[in-house]
């Protein structure tokens, strides 16, 4: 299981440029699966996987301190910021919306598909409440360029609305959760349920899809017995018997593509 330790937040920015995975298969699902990885010298990196139905038009950036953003509400203004933190990361669409990113002093994250379960406050009709308003593609952007640590974001999510809307590069409106980590090794995940903010701490450092993170959380009491550790020998009627070969501690594992099952994959 992964562990929370500190690193140093400039070898992470360089790092996990190397574990932006986006692997698009010709399949009619929407699936990722987010961790993070812990080095000998302690340094942590994120990664994932996206695998799309569709092709995403997808490049790696850079945005600059100071960069001036607008979240738009189904084509009206939303809320707008300038960034106070640099960030770097995969940017979809030709637009500075990111899926993927980290920033200068070590936070990173990305989006995931959350199909069926996320829930978003609906659009207000008021302007004054709609300056408040952000997208769910800019949301991430908008955490990565404002603070540094998961603490930070946590404090402040009541500075922004966040709303569904209607995204036409694909199609669809979104439904996404986030995964957040920091440069001292604590990590987040929120997601809008309800049209409310769900924040949940996340030791695992693991995130998939549907459904919710509490939910995942649950599900790894059906695997307490898998093991990185071989199954010892075991005397059935006076027969000592051991197992046939390597990775017997790990029977059991589930094997399939579901969320569930790569969400336990990628906590073991």
């Amino acid at each position: 299981m992964l562990k929370r330790i500190a690193s140093k937040p400039f070898a992470l920015f360089k790092s996990t440029l190397a574990l932006f995975a986006f692997v698009l298969q010709p399949v009619a699902a929407n699936a990722c699966t987010s961790f993070v990885l812990s080095t000998v010298d302690n340094i942590r990196m994120y990664g994932r996987t996206m695998e799309f139905g569709k092709q995403i038009p997808t490049k790696i950036g850079l945005i600059p301190r100071g960069y001036k953003f607008q979240s738009k509400i189904n084509d009206e203004i939303g809320f707008s910021w300038t960034g106070k933190i640099a960030v770097i990361g995969a940017s979809i669409f030709d637009s500075p919306a990111m899926v993927d990113g980290m920033n200068e002093y070590g936070l990173s994250g990305g989006a995931l598909y959350f199909p069926g379960f996320a829930g978003y406050k609906n659009p207000s009709r008021s302007e004054e409440e709609r300056a408040k308003e952000i997208n769910q593609v800019d949301f991430l952007v908008w955490m990565l360029s404002t603070f540094k640590t998961v603490e930070e974001i946590k404090i402040n999510l009541d500075k922004v609305s966040l709303v569904g809307t209607y995204y036409a590069n694909m199609d669809e409106i979104p439904p996404l959760h986030y995964t957040l980590h920091d440069a001292a090794g604590f990590s987040i995940v929120i997601e809008p349920v309800d049209g409310e903010i769900k924040v949940y701490d996340n030791p695992y450092t693991v995130l998939t899809n549907s459904p919710d993170f509490e939910w995942h959380t649950q599900n790894i009491r059906n695997y307490l017995f898998l093991s990185p550790f071989n199954i010892g020998t075991t005397t059935i009627m006076g027969q000592e018997l051991e197992p046939f070969g390597q990775g017997s501690g790990l029977l059991g594992i589930p094997g399939d593509p579901t969320p569930p099952s790569r969400f336990i994959r990628a906590l073991g």
